[in-house]
């Protein structure tokens, strides 16, 4: 989620207190909602769940930016710096590479996505998708596998942004592990070598 960025962009704020910042959640991570109110919400479940392409996911960004814009009452989009970490590292490559924002892209960043070595991890994605827990006891709970196994390696991250990549479900009140992702990884997996070839 947009969350993942939180403890960089206090850093980014003390040292450019003047700079704004934008962090969001792509579809279907974080608090994301995609809405079309002329579909039932049933098929509106099942779109948001199946495209995640990265020309979608590259429009959204700039449509995000673009309707930033508007509510700020900016005259133009000011200059920019755009950063992604894994999937998001291949969307800010994808809109400042196809020149999707124009002139305002200063530069761009990517954290942890080197097409290379993002398509050898996805060899092993499944595998790692099995061993992961499907849920937990409680938030802590989550927050602590993440930190133990390495995948947030900041106990500050850590506790801001597994909040956003979990989700309460608990339906009658008895399920062992009712804090569940609210992203279905496996599902996503029609679109990772598109993510990322190229």
């Amino acid at each position: 989620s947009g969350l993942s960025f939180a403890a960089l962009t206090a850093e980014i704020r003390k040292l450019l207190p003047g700079a704004g910042i934008l962090s969001l959640d792509a579809r279907g991570h974080g608090l994301t909602k995609v809405t079309d109110t002329s579909v039932s919400e049933t098929a509106n479940a099942q779109c948001e769940a199946l495209d995640l392409s990265l020309d979608t996911l590259s429009a959204d960004l700039v449509m995000v930016v673009e309707k930033t814009k508007e509510a700020m009452g900016w005259q133009s989009i000011p200059p920019l710096v755009l950063i992604g970490h894994s999937l998001g590292g291949a969307v800010v490559t994808d809109v400042a590479k196809g020149g999707k924002l124009g002139d305002k892209v200063l530069g761009y960043a990517v954290l942890d996505v080197v097409e290379g070595s993002a398509i050898d991890a996805l060899q092993s994605m499944q595998t790692y998708l099995s061993t992961r827990p499907v849920g937990f006891p409680t938030l802590q709970s989550g927050i602590d596998w993440h930190i133990r196994s390495r995948t947030v390696r900041n106990g500050v991250s850590a506790r801001i942004s597994v909040p956003g990549l979990l989700s309460f479900e608990d339906d009658a009140g008895f399920k062992p592990r009712p804090w569940v992702w609210k992203t279905d990884l496996a599902a996503t997996q029609p679109f990772w070598e598109g993510w990322f070839v190229g």
